[in-house]
This record gives C-alpha cells, sequence and structure tokens, in this order.
C-alpha cells in the first residue's frame, strides 16, 4: 500500500512539472510597435535640430561668395558699358577708321596750285597719324580731288601730287608705305556744288579710302 501512494506521489510530481514546461509564451512586440514615449521624442527633436543647424563659417562663405560674384557680374557690366559708351562718343575732329568706309580729312589744304601742305594742315594729319598708328591692320588708299576749275588732266595730276604729299608727310612719321596707296580723283565725286566758292572749297579734299583687307 505504501508502495501503491508513493508511486501516485511521483506520478502527481511528473503531471505538474509538464503543465509548468508547457507555460503559454507571449510572443514579443515589435519594436517598430513600440510606442514613443516624451522622452523618445524630446531625442528625436534634438536629433532633428541638429542635422538642420548649419555651420556658420560655412554660412558667413556663402554670403561672401555670392557677393564677390555679385560685383564680378557688376564690374563686367561696367566694362560692357565703357566700351560701348568709347565707341559712341567720339572726340570732335577725331578721325575714325572702319574698314569699307571713306573718311573725309576735313581741314587738310594745300597752296593754290600746288602740293604743297600749309600749316595748319599738320593738326589734322596728326590725327589721321594716331588713327593709323591705333588700327596696325587698316590699310588705306589717299585719295585727292579738286574743284571743277582748270584743265581736268592738270586737275587729275595735282590731285594725285597731294595725295602722295600727305602719304610722304605720314611715312615720314613712322607709317609704312605698304599700309597707303594714293589716287588723283581730280574733279570727280564732288560731295558740294561747284557753283560757289565754299562748294568748290569742300570739293578740294583728300579723303582715306579704308579697305576692306
Amino acid at each position: 500500500m505504501k508502495h501503491v501512494y508513493f508511486f501516485c506521489l511521483i506520478w502527481i510530481g511528473l503531471v505538474l512539472s509538464g503543465c509548468s514546461a508547457q507555460r503559454t509564451v507571449m510572443p514579443r512586440q515589435p519594436e517598430f510597435f513600440k510606442p514613443l514615449t516624451r522622452a523618445d521624442l524630446q531625442r528625436t527633436n534634438v536629433k532633428d535640430e541638429q542635422k538642420a543647424k548649419v555651420n556658420p563659417c560655412e554660412t558667413e562663405l556663402a554670403i561672401r561668395d555670392a557677393a564677390i560674384d555679385s560685383l564680378r557680374r557688376q564690374v563686367s557690366l561696367l566694362r560692357d558699358v565703357a566700351t560701348k559708351l568709347e565707341k559712341m562718343v567720339v572726340p570732335k575732329d577725331q578721325v575714325v577708321l572702319q574698314k569699307g568706309k571713306n573718311v573725309v580729312l576735313q581741314g587738310v589744304n594745300f597752296q593754290k596750285s600746288s602740293a604743297t601742305l600749309t600749316e595748319p594742315s599738320e593738326a589734322i594729319l596728326r590725327k589721321a597719324l594716331v588713327a593709323l598708328v591705333a588700327n596696325p591692320d587698316v590699310n588705306v588708299e589717299i585719295a585727292g580731288y579738286t574743284d571743277n576749275l582748270g584743265n581736268q588732266r592738270r586737275n587729275e595730276e595735282l590731285s594725285l601730287a597731294r595725295a602722295q604729299a600727305v602719304k610722304d608727310w605720314l611715312v615720314e612719321s613712322g607709317i609704312d608705305q605698304r599700309r597707303m596707296s594714293v589716287a588723283g580723283m581730280g574733279i570727280r565725286d564732288p560731295i558740294a556744288s561747284n557753283s560757289t566758292a565754299e562748294g568748290r572749297a569742300k570739293n578740294r579734299r583728300i579723303e582715306f579710302h579704308v579697305k576692306n583687307e
């Protein structure tokens, strides 16, 4: 009888230990379902603020670079404006040479019926000299003209001699003679009426025919 009682106790003990081993274990709640606490939210905000912060030195450098770029653009614009004004504003009586254009050297005169330059003519020739020096790639034909008085052949010879006198003056002043040719046009291509003394004075002239070369 004692043996039966002892056996029952052992059997009950085994049953109880088996039930204890078979306890149901609840699955762990996934991390992303974990509710955020106030402390978690504060930590998140701090991280976001740190990301949003910009280095003050970098900000200052960016502002400086933007200012420098702005100044460069302004300087470039000012240069463009200055270049345009330089082309638009031409000092009085300055000789301007443009390829394919004719320029009258107003004020270049000669003694009557000769190819001798008058003294005031040299002031205009000096301006022509400056223009040729400033435009070393420009070649010109120096053309002489007369009014319609006198013999036509004589006028052509006189106009050619006057053109040559201008070329000689420029060569003596340092201009390469290969840049200049001469032509005697005589009474051709008047720019004013030959019926008045004033018109004839305008027709007696020296022109630069600027070549396209």
